[in-house]
């Protein structure tokens, strides 16, 4: 009895499968962004000032807010007339941070801008924090 083919031909036939079972090469598909804060300020009534405007064509992927006062002060982040984050109430001096987990706050339609309103004239502040995506 002969035997054909040898290591020789094992090695040419596990070629050929390894060959075939492999994929092409491809990237890895990349969800890299560019984390972006936008930040306002203000020691009036604030009613309807735009925070965040995005690039044309861009929605705003809001991840986290955080609003801060030197008195009672009452916020709120929205666009248009569409409320974002509801209104949030500080009794005192101090800051309340909302978001910032695995997923987005709020997505907003292309080219839609991010405003913010307070009620009262204290020293108040506002932090965004996203990204934009093109659509």
């Amino acid at each position: 009895m002969q035997r054909r083919g040898g290591v020789t031909g094992w090695l040419v036939a596990l070629g050929v499968c390894l060959g075939l079972a492999l994929p092409a090469h491809a990237d890895v598909p990349s969800y890299d962004v560019e984390t972006k804060t936008k930040t306002a300020s203000s020691t009036t009534v604030v009613t309807d000032s735009t925070v965040w405007t995005p690039l044309s064509k861009h929605s705003i992927v809001l991840m986290g807010v955080v609003v801060s006062a030197d008195a009672a002060q009452t916020f709120l982040v929205e666009t248009g007339s569409t409320t974002v984050i509801p209104i949030q109430y500080l009794p005192s001096t101090g800051s309340v941070a909302i978001g910032f987990g695995a997923f987005p706050l709020w997505v907003g339609a292309a080219d839609a801008a991010l405003t913010w309103t307070t009620t009262t004239g204290a020293a108040s502040s506002v932090l965004l924090v996203g990204y934009e995506a093109l659509q």
